[in-house]
């Protein structure tokens, strides 16, 4: 909806609750061009996520009761939900038992406090309610979507069922991508697929990131500010190296922009939390010794890992890293040696799949003569080596991540982001479950 009006009442219509709004400013030299392109922006966008709602809905209802589903482009609001119980229960009156309604419908997840009340309105006429997105629906799994005769979806990821877990996240940019037909702003699309379902689901996320204007922290903490509650989900931790090169102040910013949505954690070299201020004063301090920046990487990796409950890994380097190795390769051995879940993403290529195939994933892609290893530096080697003398050992039993082996080379293949917030949700869900 462009509104285009210079003067008069403003009135609020309710057959544009779901329409998204655009302020149109008239400039000296006529209306802002910029706010009108932006309106057809949006235009085009929602075309096109209705055009795959028609898509996904169709593909839906092979797997759906219709008499106790119904399939909506919009998220369910408590006074449509109300009409269309009504209707529910005068139709299967004495003609089922299923006491259950569900709603599957586009777009982001319905927040905890709003799908609580739509339980309440379901509750007063005996219903048991659940609304989800396709995505939360297949994190269930097909072999799981009917029961009883009626769509099953009481374990679908629901409002607690990550409640007091946090996955941490590894990602980097993989020289891999051009080779396997992919972009890198797919791994912000998992990224936001993944922050989607965790948060949403109760769940928390960790991540080791910089701060960078254009990084994965600040990407990721816009993600919190659309998906989540405001209880800070997002724990990002700062590497000695990564905060002592920037200025009190700007650090002091980014702190204020996290607001109620992220908490920023600053460590020691040996990554136990500290005061940054301590020590120095305004200006950056930025640290020359490679020994030091080496220590530094390796305790914020070890810091990370005894905040989470899970790992996921993404991309990565083979070479060119900073570290004692690949810092994909480091997580994933500090992750296993805790016992810690891993998911390994490894459809996008890096270090990711180099990980996956050592530790017998064949599903991930095999791309011969990587430009990022060619001669591969041998502390590559090493982390990989580590990483087999891990699973040669006779106490290793396997990934343990809530996921079946066919399931994990599914997710060591997948390109899909979708698919890879699934996977790694229903792992965690399925663990969190059997606890």
């Amino acid at each position: 909806m462009l509104d285009a009006l210079t003067h008069g009442e403003e009135r609020a219509s309710s057959l544009a609750g779901n329409a998204r709004w655009v302020r149109v400013r008239m400039l000296e030299d006529g209306w802002s061009e910029a706010d009108v392109f932006r309106g057809v922006n949006l235009l085009v966008d929602d075309y096109l996520s209705y055009a795959l709602w028609r898509h996904q809905s169709t593909c839906l209802r092979r797997y759906v009761d219709e008499s106790t589903t119904r399939m909506s482009f919009h998220p369910p609001e408590a006074e449509t939900l109300t009409a269309e119980l009504k209707r529910h229960t005068q139709t299967t009156a004495g003609r089922s038992t299923i006491r259950r309604f569900s709603v599957l419908h586009a777009g982001v997840p319905v927040r905890p406090t709003e799908a609580a009340q739509l339980k309440d309105v379901a509750s007063l006429r005996g219903l048991v309610f659940e609304s989800m997105t396709p995505q939360q629906f297949v994190a269930l799994g097909r072999d799981r979507m009917r029961e009883n005769g009626g769509t099953y979806m009481s374990d679908v990821l629901p409002t607690e069922a990550l409640k007091g877990m946090r996955i941490g996240i590894s990602v980097a940019t993989s020289a891999d991508l051009d080779r396997l037909g992919l972009a890198e702003t797919q791994f912000r699309t998992v990224l936001g697929e993944l922050a989607q379902l965790v948060v949403t689901a109760g769940g928390k996320l960790a991540y080791g990131g910089n701060l960078r204007q254009d990084g994965y922290t600040l990407f990721l903490i816009e993600q919190m500010r659309t998906y989540a509650p405001s209880s800070r989900p997002l724990l990002n931790c700062l590497a000695w190296t990564e905060h002592r090169r920037l200025p009190l102040s700007e650090l002091d910013r980014h702190r204020e922009e996290f607001g109620r949505y992220g908490e920023i954690v600053c460590l020691s070299i040996d990554g136990e939390p500290v005061n940054p201020a301590a020590d120095r004063g305004e200006a950056p301090v930025p640290e020359a010794d490679p020994e030091i920046r080496h220590r530094a990487l390796t305790g914020m990796r070890r810091h990370l890992m005894r905040h989470v409950d899970g790992h996921l890994l993404l991309g990565g380097k083979r070479g060119g890293f900073l570290g004692t190795m690949p810092g994909l390769v480091e997580e994933a051995l500090l992750a296993l040696e805790a016992g810690l879940p891993v998911y390994l993403a490894a459809g996008y290529g890096g270090v990711t799949s180099e990980i996956a195939k050592t530790l017998g994933l064949t599903g991930a892609p095999d791309v011969p003569h990587p430009s990022d290893a060619t001669p591969p530096d041998p502390r590559f080697l090493d982390g990989l080596e580590r990483l087999r003398a891990l699973t040669n050992a006779p106490t290793w039993t396997g990934l343990y991540n809530g996921l079946t082996d066919e399931e994990n080379q599914q997710l060591a293949g997948s390109h899909y982001p979708q698919e890879i917030a699934a996977l790694a949700c229903r792992g965690l869900g399925r663990l969190r479950q059997s606890t």
